[in-house]
């Protein structure tokens, strides 16, 4: 059974089981992954050279005795949290037990992975142990098994490889997704500019009308045919011409990132909109990005303006919904990572909050339902007569882009260290609940240009802990303290933003 298989086959458990049922699980679990994870602490200061492989083979029939002499249940009864671990740690000692002393010297580092898996594994049961008694246990286990399938992308691939699922077992909806958009990017120049060229409408024209009769399509989403379409864009050069080679070359260069977010599928729940069609938008001098909702919306804002119109310090969003969206952004983005996508326009205003047209069922209706990540920023309605450098204050955009990007010290290519600092400039906002021009005023700062304003933003971490708490503060700080030739790796981003923001969000 695939590890990102099993949450879906304990879901029925999870439902149907009595308090006391997931109390006993709970603390098995908790008892077991403590033992675990002690094991694998002397076992991997044991093993820093090839002559200690047998005490890695030691340790693995260790853990396969604990694990015998602890199971006193049914893999059906043990049910969600027990077979995650069980399933997890027999699949990989097997393999483990047969490795050749070349591939021992190559997988040292999936062991340090797998101790701070198991890590957060046993600080999450630790806290479902208290949670339980509280009544509060079943939806929380969903929700942690939903963040779970996301998590998995970023173990080794050498884990990854060895677990494998059974005949009777699809693939997640999150890991076919991911897997789509990683065989997309690993296409060939000319077949990732054939796929983009699909995402043509069969009559851009029709389109286009449709688009200049609405008028504005910044508020709701336009009906097409029997679609509804949310328009996110990127302004043509104002020095390039339509037609010319040059247009076209930045045309075939954005049209592959919407060939790549063509590859989402929205059933997989990550806060990622879908581009349906990619065309230039004659009219409005733009790159026009069609993406379709997940559900029926009734009207849609950027983050910016969200925060802007319920800004600090009379906010009416509450602090859970802050925390999760601030968890959904930071998944969305380790999602295009795992894959090999890099965004590089993550702004409050490439992210787009939606009302949905029935709301959830309940007393209480959310400020904001939900809020995805966009391919570039809503559409904006600047008449493309008037848009010029002057009334798009650079703020918008550029104050979310790594000083590097901002000094001209630009490396060979674009790094995921730069989308995560952007990242961390969002969550900087989302903390503090002000846009930072805002949140500056309210400093000593003033009348400084762009850079010493980029070089000021950790003065405002403080006022995000006041917030949020130290916790949302180590993280937004974590992003922006990253270097120009720092490479993000993926244990390193659960452990440093996903895992924090992920506690923070399901477990408050």
């Amino acid at each position: 059974m695939d590890i990102v298989s099993i949450p879906r086959g304990a879901y029925r458990w999870v439902s149907g089981a009595s308090s006391d049922e997931v109390k006993r699980l709970a603390t098995r679990i908790a008892t077991n992954l403590t033992t675990c994870r002690s094991n694998l602490t002397i076992f991997t200061a044991q093993s820093t050279s090839l002559d200690h492989a047998k005490h890695r083979i030691d340790w693995a029939r260790k853990v396969l005795d604990i694990i015998e002499v602890s199971t006193q249940l049914s893999a059906e009864q043990l049910g969600l949290g027990y077979a995650l671990l069980e399933q997890w740690s027999r699949e990989f000692i097997k393999k483990y037990t047969q490795l050749s002393a070349e591939q021992l010297r190559l997988d040292f580092a999936t062991l340090e992975q797998l101790a701070k898996y198991l890590d957060v594994l046993a600080i999450r049961w630790e806290e479902t142990l208290w949670r339980i008694k509280q009544g509060r246990a079943h939806q929380e286990m969903i929700e942690w098994l939903r963040s779970f399938e996301v998590q998995v992308l970023g173990l080794p691939l050498e884990l990854r490889r060895m677990i494998h699922a059974t005949d009777d077992i699809m693939p997640s909806l999150v890991e076919r997704s991911n897997h789509q958009l990683q065989e997309f990017l690993s296409l060939s120049l000319s077949d990732r500019l054939k796929r983009a060229k699909v995402l043509l409408p069969q009559n851009p024209d029709e389109l286009a009308s449709a688009i200049t009769r609405r008028g504005d399509i910044t508020f709701q989403p336009l009906a097409y045919r029997d679609e509804s379409l949310i328009f996110a864009s990127q302004r043509a050069p104002l020095d390039r011409i339509p037609g010319t080679p040059e247009f076209q070359w930045d045309v075939s260069n954005i049209s592959e990132l919407a060939a790549a977010f063509n590859c989402l599928d929205l059933a997989a729940d990550i806060r990622l909109l879908k581009v349906k069609y990619f065309f230039y938008y004659e009219e409005g001098n733009q790159l026009l990005f069609a993406q379709t909702p997940p559900y029926s919306t009734l009207s849609m804002a950027t983050l910016a303006e969200v925060i802007e119109a319920d800004s600090f310090p009379k906010i009416t969003t509450s602090l859970t919904e802050r925390l999760k969206l601030a968890y959904k952004l930071a998944e969305a983005v380790f999602f295009c990572h795992t894959a090999g996508l890099l965004h590089k326009s993550i702004t409050s205003s490439s992210v787009v909050a939606l009302r949905r047209l029935q709301p959830p069922q309940g007393n209480c209706i959310p400020n904001i339902d939900d809020s995805y990540l966009m391919v570039s920023e809503l559409i904006s309605n600047v008449p493309a007569g008037t848009f010029n450098r002057f009334n798009c204050p650079r703020w918008d955009s550029e104050i979310f882009q790594h000083m590097d990007l901002l000094e001209g010290q630009r490396k060979t290519s674009y790094i995921r260290a730069y989308d995560v600092y952007s990242l961390g400039v969002v969550l900087l906002e989302v903390g503090l609940w002000q846009r930072i021009g805002h949140a500056m005023r309210d400093t000593e700062l003033t009348n400084l240009d762009l850079l010493d304003y980029v070089r000021a933003l950790p003065r405002l971490l403080p006022k995000v802990g006041s917030r949020l708490g130290q916790g949302y503060q180590n993280v937004v700080k974590w992003c922006l303290d990253l270097t120009g030739d720092h490479i993000v790796r993926n244990d390193e981003f659960v452990r440093e933003v996903l895992g924090p923001l992920e506690n923070m969000a399901v477990w408050i």
